[in-house]
């Protein structure tokens, strides 16, 4: 079991001076930056042998985050007379990832064997951002913006491996999966004295999702005790849809040959070339 605890905290101080094409001064900026990083990041590993035939493997991690960030820029005319002012503070209120994955290796006989691997996967961001904006002389605007992202997967794979003969090792089996990532964005704008406006964007939510599943078989054979042949054959087909602002879908399919040659000359050279489709 493993537990850290960081924290970062900084602040940065930034001097602009603006020319223009010619070089002719047109502005300085003086900009501020605070932030504020508090995580935790906990992970544990297990290792169990329930028996002589059986393997069994578990990870954990989880890394929660509390961040924050405070920001400042304040421009002026070559003459020094303030033109604009944003004092903005940005909050991440749910950021975090996650990771749960674990296999299960089971051996029938000294020649056959089976392992199942699962995976999953979970990041989240909430951000939430507040600017006031202020421009010479007396316009004054508060942008409020919220962002969110969230994503994730799901894996299961077997696989099986049978020692055919001393020469020849068959290894097949399958795998599925969905993954998923959904984003959301929102803005506001509201003058001094009035009300909130929604600024209109295109496509500002949006899920996607994958579903993939695919097969695989490998033969490996020792043609002598110098010359080694791997080949094997992957089929991948899945489908993506995207639902929110707008809806859509694709389907794919692709199969992926591939085949390797290996010769051990002498202990100093060793020939290998390969055929991939990938």
């Amino acid at each position: 079991i493993d537990l850290q605890a960081p924290n970062v905290r900084g602040r940065s101080e930034n001097f602009e001076v603006v020319r223009d094409a010619s070089g002719a001064l047109t502005a300085y900026r003086n900009q501020f930056a605070q932030g504020n990083n508090i995580g935790v990041q906990g992970a544990a590993t297990l290792k169990w042998r329930p028996g002589a035939q059986d393997s069994v493997n578990v990870n954990l991690q989880y890394v929660p985050t509390w961040n924050s960030l405070n920001t400042d820029s304040i421009e002026r005319s070559p003459s020094g007379a303030l033109r604009s002012v944003l004092a903005g503070v940005t909050d991440y209120d749910s950021n975090y990832t996650a990771e749960l994955g674990a296999d299960w290796e089971h051996r029938f006989s000294p020649t056959f064997s089976t392992k199942l691997i699962g995976l999953a996967t979970t990041t989240n961001v909430d951000q939430s951002d507040v600017f006031d904006i202020y421009t010479a002389p007396s316009s004054c605007v508060t942008r409020t913006q919220s962002r969110s992202t969230n994503g994730g997967e799901r894996v299961a794979r077997l696989t099986a491996t049978w020692r055919v003969t001393d020469d020849h090792t068959l290894e097949f089996g399958g795998e599925g999966a969905f993954n998923f990532r959904e984003t959301g964005l929102n803005i506001l704008v509201q003058p001094q004295g009035g009300a909130q406006v929604q600024l209109p964007l295109a496509v500002s939510n949006a899920k996607v999702e994958e579903i993939r599943g695919e097969g695989f078989v490998t033969d490996v054979w020792a043609i002598d005790k110098g010359l080694r042949l791997e080949s094997g054959f992957t089929f991948e087909a899945s489908r993506i849809t995207q639902t929110g602002d707008q809806n859509k879908e694709r389907e794919f399919s692709y199969p992926k040959p591939r085949i390797t040659a290996t010769w051990v000359m002498d202990p100093s050279n060793q020939f290998r070339a390969s055929v991939q489709r990938d």
